[in-house]
């Protein structure tokens, strides 16, 4: 607001705006215009002219400076920030809907990249499945070619072949003994992994719960945001009610003045030093509703840049947690695939096991057949030979028969044999039909390469989950940051709606207070205009009266001087009309 100096202001004073009496003698009036001026007034006390002559010659008109004019800015650069705002909230209207669009983006991405993933794991399942039955295959036709040449021997070395067929048997029972403990140990492994799998399940519903409130904080903002909204609608409403309410309580109170403004003349000079007072009051006021407009517009555009970045920071961290929720997930289903496929495995191996058992149980049984009838057939044999050397007197027999049984009893042995032989095959046969090109030179380092490769993989699939133990305590502690940062937002955004309330406030009583200045700025130089106007025309029909009583009187010693020289004149005019 322009400051206005004393110069512009009417003096009350009735000597600097009473005209010289030189001028007013020189017109020439008369009684009728004298009474005309002094009786009629051709404006109404209650209304006054936007065209006023003022006694410096400027016109009343409204100036840049003005009350009036300064609302009508301050209602266009409240219209011009309202403007903003809505082409702010269609700007995160968009923001909204491209996130969302890139988020479709990203799961059908995902999608793929998981659909792929389960083919390539289904590959290696099929090529893991493939070596181990090769393996096993290869250790099949092992034993079989060790079975083969066993039974290709004679009949001298059976005793040997007792023996080794006894180590055999304790080397079974020590390789039995080693797959239970493995089994046992992959058995506390799947429990291990179930109970893991259980915990990553926990936690992926626990990370959905926290999504799902998260949500839910942002819509209940949401509301309580478009609740704002219709409060500060609400709150323009009465403001405008209250507007034209005072407006009307103005005119009244204009009318009131006006009625007793031809009693306040003793009073102009406090009013114009209160007025004076007033201006100055008015605009130390607009001084600091101007601050506190710039103040809260910096206010609002750090709030709304503060907004942003963390709107733009969960948005990534909701991103992060999406991206490992996933992972997780994929690491999900590979880990109960590998316990699908390791109860898989656990089955066959029990199968496998069971069905050596037997074999193993029916080759015992069928040895300890032969160890009994070779004994027999031995004691048998001596028994007779002796029996002979005692009757026939040291003549030899012929051990040709004997031979000839022993060789019976032993091919009926290689049958069955063969039969056992036959039976494995079949059942391996059963058990791997799909395989074909089997390679049977395949020596221990092979396999001992083999199962330090399975060793590495295992190691691996520790380090993985080791890996993922860690990114689920990552997970956990981002999530725990996230919420902590999610309620210092919400506690702050609740003391940011304070200092937003209490802001208006604070501008509505500052609009409040500035407006009740201009009405009394406005009155009191209504007031002022109309004193000045009445003292004008009081002192104009003043002076009239005086010019009129001046008039009179020349008047009247003109007559009496007319009379005096016709008086003198008289007595010549005898005097004259004797001497004629």
């Amino acid at each position: 607001m322009q400051s206005i100096s004393d110069s512009v202001l009417p003096d009350v004073s009735i000597e600097p705006s009473s005209p010289s009496l030189q001028t007013i003698v020189k017109k020439d009036l008369s009684a009728v215009s004298v009474a005309r001026a002094s009786f009629v007034n051709h404006r109404s006390i209650t209304r006054r002219s936007d065209n006023i002559i003022r006694y410096d010659g400027s016109y009343g008109t409204e100036t840049v400076s003005s009350p009036r004019y300064r609302e009508l800015r301050c209602e266009r650069e409240l219209k011009r920030l309202q403007s903003q705002q809505t082409e702010t909230e269609e700007q995160l209207v968009r923001m909204e809907s491209e996130l969302r669009e890139s988020k479709f983006k990203v799961e059908s991405l995902m999608e793929e990249v998981t659909t792929k993933k389960a083919r390539i794991r289904d590959m290696e399942i099929n090529e893991k499945l493939y070596q181990r039955t090769l393996e096993e295959m290869e250790t099949k036709s092992a034993m079989m070619s060790k079975q083969l040449e066993q039974l290709q021997r004679h009949y001298e070395i059976q005793k040997e072949r007792l023996i080794t067929y006894k180590t055999s048997e304790e080397k079974w029972e020590e390789t039995r003994a080693n797959l239970d403990e493995a089994l046992y140990s992959k058995n506390n492994a799947i429990t291990l992994l179930e109970r893991e799998l259980r915990d990553v399940k926990d936690e992926l519903a626990n990370c959905l719960q926290g999504m799902k409130n998260a949500e839910l904080d942002i819509s209940r903002m949401q509301r309580e945001n478009e609740e704002l909204k219709r409060i500060a609608e609400s709150e323009r409403k009465d403001y405008q009610a209250s507007i034209a309410d005072w407006r009307c309580r103005f005119e009244k109170a204009e009318a009131e003045n006006l009625i007793t403004s031809a009693t306040s003349v003793e009073r102009n000079a406090a009013m114009a030093l209160e007025m004076r007072e007033k201006i100055d009051e008015a605009q130390r006021l607009q001084n600091l509703l101007d601050e506190e407009k710039r103040t809260t517009q910096e206010r609002e555009k750090e709030l709304s840049r503060v907004f942003q970045e963390r709107a733009e920071a969960l948005e990534c961290t909701i991103a992060d947690g999406q991206r490992t929720i996933e992972d997780l997930r994929d690491q999900l289903v590979i880990l109960t695939e590998d316990k699908d496929r390791l109860e898989n495995e656990k089955i066959q191996i029990g199968d496998i096991m069971e069905r050596k058992t037997e074999v193993l149980r029916e080759a015992l049984l069928i040895m300890d057949g032969m160890h009994d009838e070779v004994s027999s057939l031995t004691r048998s044999y001596l028994e007779e030979r002796e029996q002979n050397d005692g009757v026939n007197g040291g003549d030899n027999p012929d051990p040709y028969s004997d031979l000839l049984h022993v060789m019976s009893i032993v091919e009926t042995y290689c049958r069955q044999f063969e039969n056992l032989e036959l039976r494995l095959a079949v059942d391996d046969h059963e058990m791997c039909k799909n395989i074909r090109g089997t390679d049977l030179t395949e020596t221990v380092n092979d396999l001992q390469y083999r199962l330090f490769a399975a060793d590495q993989k295992r190691a691996a699939f520790e380090k993985e989950r080791r890996e993922m133990e860690h990114c689920m305590r990552q997970l956990q502690k981002s999530e725990s940051e996230a919420k902590s940062e999610n309620v210092l937002l919400k506690e702050k955004t609740s003391h940011l709606q304070e200092e937003c309330a209490q802001l208006k406030e604070e501008t509505e009583n500052l609009r409040s207070s500035v407006l009740e200045l201009k009405q009394e700025v406005t009155s009191k130089s209504y007031k002022i205009s109309e004193i000045s106007e009445a003292v004008t025309k009081h002192f104009y029909v003043h002076i009239l009266q005086f010019c009129y009583a001046i008039g009179r009187k020349t008047l009247f010693f003109e007559s009496t001087a007319r009379g005096i020289h016709s008086s003198q004149c008289a007595p010549c005019g005898s005097a004259l009309k004797r001497g004629m």
